[in-house]
């Protein structure tokens, strides 16, 4: 009966731990998406800049509201990208490198990468 059971809390013990991470790939993935639309944004600002900013190249005009408006909203996806990939490294139990943004294992001093030292 006790091997029944050993086996038993084995058989759970493995559930639990695949439910969570099965939660925590849909967790990452739902992420992703949201980093892909904000990049997908990101690409159409940076072709609608270019367009206004050569426009502006033939008339030799200064940067309109428009363009100022556009690259704001550039810097908010950026910045949004960059703490849903710590969120995401974070799921994962990892930090990023603030220098080169490479992810490693939370207890790590130094990047791997680049040897930037890592805070605590």
């Amino acid at each position: 009966m006790a091997f029944l059971d050993d086996v038993g809390r084995a058989v759970s013990n493995t559930v639990d731990t695949v439910s969570k991470k099965t939660g925590e790939l849909v967790e990452v993935q739902k992420i992703r998406s949201q980093i892909s639309t904000l990049e997908k944004n990101i690409e159409k600002n940076y072709l609608h800049l270019g367009k206004m900013t050569y426009a502006k190249f033939q008339e030799s005009g200064e940067l309109t509201e428009e363009e100022r408006a556009v690259c704001e909203e550039i810097s908010s996806n950026t910045e949004t990208i960059a703490q849903y990939e710590d969120q995401i490294a974070s799921i994962k139990g990892m930090k990023r490198c603030p220098n080169c943004k490479a992810p490693s294992p939370q207890d790590t001093a130094y990047c791997p990468k680049c040897g930037t030292k890592l805070d605590d």
